[in-house]
């Protein structure tokens, strides 16, 4: 029981003392973020153009 509440204490100190850790942890969570919001948006243009060619298409 003892090394779980140093263990849990380990992890506060490092998250409190050390802001560079949490530089650390977030940055590939900032990165593939990043990465799927630019996948949505590039997805959202290139349907919704084929969206409008069919509707022009329809209208002919």
């Amino acid at each position: 029981m003892g090394d779980s509440i140093k263990q849990e204490t380990r992890r506060v100190n490092l998250l409190r003392g050390n802001p560079k850790a949490v530089l650390k942890l977030s940055l590939p969570l900032m990165l593939s973020m990043m990465i799927i919001s630019l996948y949505n948006i590039i997805d959202s243009f290139w349907v919704g153009g084929i969206v409008q060619i069919s509707l022009q298409r329809l209208d002919l």
